[in-house]
């Protein structure tokens, strides 16, 4: 919440850390706080400062060491004042968004006068009017230097890349940054670098594979080509590779495997293809692995079962053919690939830990696998949906469950009524017939139903009216009679929710119930009849319920606690969102202290 230093033989305050204390407001000309003259550490990062101008009083601490004005929505120009701090070690000014503007004559006063300064962070800082030669002048003794999402333009100073003592360097989203990697006489000292989204022509240079210390590359969106490169492998100190959405092509060379300090891999978004090989599994320390929407063939290697910490594997949007289970996994999503048999493997059965299961759009068949109700415990997301299951749910669902979501193909069982926490409910385009079951109305918690384009008949229960977090509501299709339910959330749903059930009468639909006319009969099938698409298939899936849950639950702790700040999970994030989780440098509490 805070802390105070002092000087131990003087008295004197040195250090004042009020990070992450709910402050809020602006800082008067006259506060005390410009008092403490001895001031060598300040940290101000993650309050709230609404948008207030960086006040030129700062640079009249001349002995300060480490300032930290980070995420704490300060806006306006950086004041010229601040190069008056020579002593500085470390400066942040970063923030949510470009806010704050660095002028070039402010710029080219840090850079002359800041000579001791090791940590310069100012990700989302306006530095659009900054010529990049002026970078060519930085202190030979920076270590890390985080410029991400600052608005640079043009052709970035190779000397960059030739600070001595650099180990950190960050500057992604800067859309219009060109670059190139010197083949000589780089700094050998770089552990981090991320230069996502910035502009790159050609394949990856291999001077990278040089860098023997590096243990994080991320280079997302950078318009690489080629293949990737078997020198990869001489990085043995990399824990994060991330080169996705370029456009690499062919296959992984099995380089790769040396690799034994890897714990995130994510190639998604290229061209790559071949077979996956069994060298995958020597990557004993992996925990998280993306390879979807490339073009790989065949089985899955076994060898991935070793991989005991690996707990979140994509391999969507691929072409094999098989699929095997992972004991710890918490997430696999094999959706969209060419998954084909009588039934779901059973080795499936072993991986009781998930927590998301994605295997629709394939052509599985046969019965749902009983163990499937092992999951009962953990699972919050299943979906099976456009393959050829039939059958009943597993009745071990209903047992301590916590799903959340559920897409299914097959009848309509009475035991989904006992699923209470589940949150959305998809059984559209299927073959489904019979009625509704009332016992729907026991899903308390269930926000979106969708039943759209089956054989259902009856009318609609009227329980369903009980469902007061009902928002969205899809029974088009169908061949439902009788009067609409009327109450609560169902005030709420146009003529849409009902489309294509001649059957039915009452609000909102323009017929009314109880007159002496009659309803025009359900028309014949027809082959050229229009499959019209589910809200889900539009976009409102388990992905989008999911960032609902999720914000949601993290709005009701914000109300519960006046000004208190949030951050969404980061593995939700990255599966749900499309990733951007190297965008930019999180605020570090612990910089002004270092």
């Amino acid at each position: 919440m805070g802390w105070v230093t002092c000087d131990s033989m003087r008295g004197d305050v040195i250090g004042l850390d009020l990070s992450c204390s709910w402050l809020s407001g602006t800082i008067p000309f006259n506060s005390t706080l410009f008092l403490l003259s001895h001031l060598q550490w300040l940290n101000l990062t993650s309050d709230d400062f609404i948008f207030s101008p960086i006040a030129s009083r700062f640079g009249q601490f001349t002995r300060l060491k480490h300032l930290n004005l980070s995420y704490s929505a300060f806006s306006g120009q950086v004041p010229l004042e601040l190069s008056h701090l020579s002593h500085l070690a470390s400066l942040d000014l970063s923030d949510y968004g470009t806010y704050v503007n660095l002028e070039a004559s402010v710029m080219k006063r840090l850079v002359q006068n800041l000579t001791k300064l090791r940590e310069l962070h100012l990700n989302h800082v306006n530095m659009s009017s900054v010529p990049l030669s002026s970078l060519k002048n930085l202190s030979s003794s920076l270590t890390s230097l985080t410029l991400g999402e600052c608005e640079l333009r043009g052709r970035l100073p190779n000397n960059i890349f030739r600070l001595p003592n650099l180990r950190e360097l960050s500057l992604a989203y800067n859309l219009e940054l060109t670059w190139f990697f010197p083949m000589l006489n780089w700094t050998n000292s770089l552990r981090f670098l991320d230069l996502s989204y910035t502009i790159y022509t050609g394949e990856l240079p291999e001077s990278f594979g040089k860098i023997k210390f590096l243990s994080h590359l991320i280079l997302i969106v950078c318009n690489f080509n080629g293949s990737i490169p078997a020198w990869l492998g001489n990085l043995t100190e990399l824990a994060v590779l991330d080169l996705s959405t370029n456009n690499f092509v062919g296959e992984l060379p099995s380089s790769l495997s040396n690799l034994n300090a890897l714990i995130s891999l994510d190639l998604q978004s290229n061209h790559l293809n071949g077979e996956l090989r069994m060298w995958l599994g020597n990557l004993t320390r992996v925990t998280t692995i993306f390879l979807k929407n490339n073009n790989f063939t065949g089985q899955i290697p076994s060898s991935l079962s070793f991989l005991k910490d690996l707990t979140l594997i994509d391999l969507s949007y691929n072409n094999f053919e098989e699929q095997l289970p992972w004991k710890n996994l918490r997430y696999l999503d094999l959706h969209a690939n060419l998954l084909q048999g009588s039934s779901l493997p059973s080795m499936i059965c072993n991986v009781s830990s998930l927590e998301v299961l994605d295997i629709s759009h394939n052509n599985l068949g046969g019965t749902v696998p009983q163990c499937l109700g092992n999951f009962s415990k953990s699972i919050l997301v299943m979906d099976l949906r456009t393959n050829n299951f039939h059958g009943a749910i597993p009745d071990t669902f209903v047992k301590d469950n916590l799903l959340t979501t559920l897409v299914f193909n097959g009848e309509i069982p009475e035991v989904l009524g006992r699923l209470t926490i589940l949150r959305l409910l998809n059984l559209s385009h299927n073959s489904l017939t019979g009625h509704i079951p009332s016992s729907l109305a026991n899903l308390s918690a269930l926000e979106s139903l969708d039943l759209s384009s089956n054989r259902l008949t009856g009318e609609i229960p009227m329980q369903l009216t009980s469902l007061t977090f009902l928002a969205k509501l899809n029974l088009s299709q169908n061949q439902l009679t009788g009067p609409i339910p009327q109450g609560n959330q169902f005030g709420t749903f146009g003529n849409d929710s009902y489309d294509g059930n001649l059957g039915l009468c009452g609000f909102p639909l323009s017929f009314k119930c109880g007159t002496n006319e009659s309803p025009p009969p359900p028309p014949l099938p027809s082959i050229f009849q229009e499959d019209y698409d589910s809200l889900f298939a539009s976009g409102f899936g388990w992905k989008a319920v999911l960032i609902g849950y999720g914000c949601g639950l993290l709005f009701g702790l914000a109300m519960g606690y006046v000004m208190f700040k949030i951050v969404k999970p980061q593995w939700l994030v990255r599966f749900v969102e499309g990733k951007r989780s190297h965008k930019t440098r999180r605020p570090n509490n612990q910089r002004a202290r270092q």
